[in-house]
């Protein structure tokens, strides 16, 4: 199975559309996409910076929420939603999880979310302090460690295929889409098709805004372990431990190197 060029969805028109008929509508200028209700869509976004020698910080990831389109509405797009507009009132959508200021009320609607709603969350992130002796690039090394947890979860699917949607980023798009070409994803014996999207976060598009904060948690619970040596945060623990584990992959990488 080959992977299919990516599509780009720009700033001014991007939008995703949940139909009543149990599809996504992705609206771009090359063209329009309709995602069926047997399509396994992950909105993904990156943390961090890929040279890993952002002293703040010292890690890169990749972070995503994911869901099957027929439970889009449901489990992610209301839900986000209803928890914007009623306790992040004062934040212009989209949300980027570096403006929440965490009140009390803040941090249980986002722990609400979190562990009540049943979606797909996956995470890759390395640190500056991880080792590798391959020839890969520290995005590529990422976007491939992705790959195999988004691989961890549609076998718990019955997805007919898979859409990726990257947060638009000039800086690195072009290394993650190469990284990704011609790659399969495996079910067992079968092939799952899989296409990469890229939508500005100026969509306001739900699953990317929840991808934002699940990507910006696993960088910072990253950091906090190779800081201070200790277990992870309370919002990782929500975000990664308090759902289902069949609904969760993450993996941080310490360590890669080129074997024969």
């Amino acid at each position: 199975m080959q992977r299919r060029r990516s599509s780009r969805l720009c700033r001014d028109e991007a939008r995703a559309i949940a139909l009543v008929t149990a599809q996504l509508e992705l609206i771009g200028p090359e063209k329009i996409a309709i995602l069926g209700g047997d399509c396994l869509v992950i909105a993904i976004d990156e943390t961090g910076l890929e040279t890993l020698k952002d002293k703040g910080q010292p890690f890169f990831g990749f972070g995503g929420c994911g869901f099957m389109v027929s439970d889009y509405e449901k489990l992610v797009d209301v839900a986000w939603g209803y928890m914007a507009k009623r306790f992040f009132a004062d934040i212009k959508r989209p949300l980027h999880a570096s403006d929440i200021q965490h009140s009390k009320d803040q941090i249980e609607a986002l722990n609400h979310f979190f562990t009540k709603f049943e979606f797909f969350r996956v995470a890759a992130v390395m640190s500056a302090k991880a080792t590798y002796t391959t020839e890969a690039g520290v995005v590529e090394l990422l976007a491939n460690a992705l790959l195999l947890r988004i691989l961890e979860i549609a076998k718990q699917t019955s997805c007919k295929g898979i859409a990726l949607i990257f947060e638009e980023n000039q800086r690195i798009e072009a290394q993650v889409i190469s990284s990704l070409f011609g790659k399969s994803i495996k079910r067992g014996d079968e092939d799952i098709s899989f296409e990469c999207f890229l939508m500005p976060k100026a969509a306001c598009f739900s699953a990317l805004e929840a991808a934002d904060y699940i990507a910006h948690t696993a960088g910072r619970a990253v950091r906090h372990r190779n800081e201070s040596g200790k277990t992870n945060l309370p919002d990782f623990d929500k975000i990664f431990h308090g759902v289902d584990k069949r609904l969760i992959s993450f993996m941080e990488i310490t360590s890669a190197e080129l074997r024969p």
